[in-house]
This record gives C-alpha cells, structure tokens and sequence, in this order.
C-alpha cells in the first residue's frame, strides 16, 4: 500500500480523477484506505492537486444512501 509521502509526491500539482471506491472509503471509513483518501481529499481542498469526478461515480456513490433511506445524505 501507498504511504502518505508516496501519496503526496505523486498527486501534487496535478488533476486526477476520482473514481467511486475512493469516495466510499472516505464516507464510510473502510480501513486501511480511510486514511488514504482523507488525505488525498485535503490535498484537493487545499488546493494542491485538482479533481475530476465522472457522473456515474457520483451515481455510484450515491446509491448506499438511497438503499439505507438516507435521501438527505446523497442529495
């Protein structure tokens, strides 16, 4: 598994895009990538890497929500 170093090197300064596993390891804390995607997450809010996220990823993640009856969580 990538280090957080290893992770910073490699995605500073450029535009990546997010595919949907990435999302849900960050929402629902799936060790060990959890940590993983926090960072990679604040990198982009920082401003330190930029991100593109597709439509069916987003599609993708929000389907948990809708199946669990939590319409206010993928709204």
């Amino acid at each position: 598994m990538i280090d957080d170093k290893t992770l910073k090197k490699s995605v500073r300064g450029r535009r990546i895009l997010v595919d949907s596993n990435i999302i849900i390891y960050l929402t629902e804390m799936t060790e060990p990538y959890h940590h993983l995607s926090r960072e990679l997450f604040a990198m982009i809010e920082g401003g330190n890497a930029s991100a593109v996220f597709s439509i069916l990823s987003v599609a993708e993640v929000m389907q948990g929500p809708l199946r669990a009856g939590k319409s206010d969580i993928a709204e």
